[in-house]
């Protein structure tokens, strides 16, 4: 179990160490199966944050957990309905930083 769990971390970190802005993959999957008899596999997903920020991480792992909770009870794969498209979320953004509200703000910042 120890030689697993060192063979994991030595794997995991290869992973995160090998992403390079200047080729790709810029994200990576690894799955490790045969921890042990009564661990479940474990996904570990690498990313540069250039790629995936920290909000978009919540909605990505909240999404994964919802597909394997539906694959564990053999349902159909369903995910819900996206709240708002990035071109939305820009928008709004652009539209928060030329308002009065933030405007106000500028001198204490």
């Amino acid at each position: 179990e120890g030689e697993r769990e060192a063979r994991l971390l030595e794997v995991a970190g290869a992973v995160q160490a090998g992403l390079d802005l200047s080729r790709s993959p810029l994200l990576r999957a690894v799955l490790f199966t045969g921890l042990s008899g009564d661990r479940a596999p474990r996904l570990l997903l690498v990313a540069h944050h250039l790629v995936v920020d920290v909000v978009s991480w919540r909605v990505i792992l909240e999404d994964l957990e919802t597909l394997c909770g539906q694959v564990r009870r053999g349902e159909d794969l369903v995910l819900p309905q996206k709240t708002s498209s990035w071109r939305q979320w820009a928008a709004r953004l652009a539209e928060e930083a030329g308002s009065e509200t933030t405007a106000a703000e500028l001198p204490y910042w």
